[in-house]
């Protein structure tokens, strides 16, 4: 197994320590000290021309891990929707329950960077809500759901579905106390009925 870069190790160090602590509170210095090289060195300078542009690598990153599994459980056929809208679920919060930290930078520090804000949007959310719409559109057609708003349909299902592990992630427990699988049962049941009504 090939060793993990400098450069790659910075990136994980910073990751975790901006989900932490935030990106204001956390120095050059601390990540430096967290991969190993020596606090004052202004070693991380080698690999990046400044924090931000290590917070823009740390966006990437997670982007990127995202692009390489973005295809969602929609095959097209005639399977009903209640399976479709589980395995959906199970998905998404599979996936943000890979990405706490992600989430927490998301959330807590990026308002300060528009620029990288529009990144998520443009390469995760939107297809995200696209790829949805367009499932719904294509079960319409096929008249196995009755003729929605595509667009926002998907935004009310996706925005639903990721609230949760959100709300859990920045405020630590799960809403009212439901835990994931009672809520993932609901958010199929509530879906299926609207959409199948």
């Amino acid at each position: 197994m090939p060793e993990t870069s400098t450069r790659q190790r910075i990136i994980v160090a910073a990751s975790r320590l901006f989900a932490e602590r935030g990106y204001a509170k956390t120095s050059v210095a601390d990540i430096q000290t967290a991969v190993g090289l020596t606090g004052g060195s202004g070693a991380l300078y080698k690999h990046f021309g400044s924090k931000e542009e290590l917070l823009r690598a740390v966006v990437d990153e997670h982007v990127a891990h995202y692009e390489a599994e973005k295809s969602l459980p929609f095959d097209g056929s005639s399977e009903d929707v209640p399976a479709v809208l589980e395995r959906l679920g199970r998905v998404i919060l599979a996936r943000l329950e890979l990405s706490v930290e992600n989430v927490r930078i998301t959330f807590r520090e990026l308002d300060q960077f528009p620029e990288l804000l529009e990144i998520l949007h443009a390469r995760l959310m939107r297809p995200l809500y696209a790829q949805v719409a367009e499932w719904l559109a294509q079960q319409a057609a096929a008249g196995r759901v009755p003729a929605v708003d595509a667009p926002a349909t998907s935004a009310v299902l996706v925005g639903s579905l990721t609230y949760y592990p959100i709300y859990r992630i920045l405020l630590g427990e799960p809403e009212a106390g439901v835990d994931q699988d009672r809520f993932l049962a609901a958010w199929v049941a509530v879906g299926t009925a609207a959409l199948t009504a």
